[in-house]
């Protein structure tokens, strides 16, 4: 192992409830897991203003919003469970606003010694059109920056179910 990654205390990881950022939880658990650091896992609420919510103050099934977040939160409900079984310490986390900022933010406020993303594959024209969160995120990251490809899941990384 590289001596540069032993100094890897914390990882942060982007999810959206997507197929590509599942599989990038999965890489960055593996990892997080290898190397004994702890895993931040963030899902970003794009409708509101920005910051970090606390979790007491997470919407609930009565709560208006729950429908539209129900994929990221279920996300983050996963991957703790993941972790706890993995015995990674992992803490899930809420953010409001802009996803690139607000990825960008969290892992300012956890310190995290890397940020781990999925790629949906966009190319072309809805590239161009749309940009790309993973882009934007390797270009402005304080740290290194893991952008886990779509289908391109390592063999040795925990399965679903």
């Amino acid at each position: 192992m590289p001596e540069s990654a032993k100094t890897i205390r914390s990882m942060l990881v982007a999810v959206d409830g997507s197929a590509p950022s599942l599989a990038a939880a999965r890489w960055a658990l593996d990892l997080s897991r290898a190397l004994g650091a702890r895993l931040y896992a963030v899902f970003v609420d794009d409708d509101g203003e920005g910051g970090r919510v606390p979790k007491d103050a997470w919407p609930g099934p009565g709560d208006p919003a729950y429908a539209r977040l129900k994929a990221g939160l279920s996300a983050l409900e996963a991957i703790a469970a993941e972790g706890l079984r993995a015995d990674v310490p992992t803490e899930t986390l809420l953010y409001r606003g802009a996803i690139v900022e607000a990825i960008l933010a969290a892992a300012s406020d956890v310190r995290a010694d890397g940020i781990v993303l999925g790629d949906r594959g966009l190319s072309g024209l809805r590239r161009l059109l749309l940009g790309s969160v993973a882009a934007e995120v390797v270009r402005r990251a304080k740290c290194p920056v893991t952008v886990v490809k779509a289908g391109a899941l390592p063999q040795n990384a925990p399965k679903e179910g």
